[in-house]
């Protein structure tokens, strides 16, 4: 906001909207130490917005004032919507798989890849849908019921996904590993035995 040192700023704010914090830190040679600190409170960092005169602060006090005044006369807010925001900021399920299959060396498909999901416990059995606490990785589509993926995220899912296609696999292994041989093999087997 133009401040050189927090103190100066924190002279010009009231009592509940500024204070001092003790604060764990460490010294320049490791030791730990606890310090006052200056701390400015939300309602504090708006008065200092509107005090400033730089072109970053006038900029929002604009904004502020232009929902302020859509609230007074339309009593409510609406955002505008971002132009493109869904083909920026998101990809589609086939997108994703595309991605896995190109970047990544993940061969599979949509399908495949909502399965992995799935079994990962990020996506439910009924209709990979995510799971609630998993909601964030995903962007809804207002046209239904159908789910965008956030395209920051997709590499983690796609990394996600190969480390559950290689557990199932392993998993897979081990179960075929101790199960018994194929009957047809045992009765070949007896027969030899009978047969000395």
């Amino acid at each position: 906001m133009g401040y050189a040192r927090a103190g100066d700023a924190t002279r010009l704010l009231d009592p509940e909207e500024a204070g001092t914090q003790i604060v764990r830190t460490r010294s320049a040679n490791g030791i730990r130490q606890r310090r006052e600190m200056n701390v400015i409170y939300e309602d504090g960092l708006w008065e200092l917005i509107f005090r400033s005169s730089l072109p970053g602060a006038k900029a929002i006090k604009k904004q502020v004032k232009s929902i302020l005044r859509q609230i007074r006369e339309t009593g409510r807010y609406e955002a505008e919507p971002i132009a493109g925001h869904l083909d920026a900021a998101t990809v589609t399920w086939d997108h994703a798989a595309a991605v896995a299959r190109v970047q990544y060396g993940l061969n599979v498909d949509a399908h495949r890849f909502r399965e992995l999901l799935v079994s990962g416990g990020i996506l439910t059995t009924r209709n990979s849908i995510p799971h609630r606490k998993w909601e964030h990785l995903f962007w809804p589509v207002p046209s239904g019921s159908r789910w965008e993926i956030w395209a920051c995220i997709l590499p983690q899912l796609i990394h996600f996904a190969a480390k559950i296609r290689r557990e199932l696999a392993l998993a897979e292994r081990a179960l075929q590993m101790s199960l018994p041989f194929p009957t047809a093999a045992l009765i070949g087997h007896v027969d030899e035995e009978a047969g000395s």
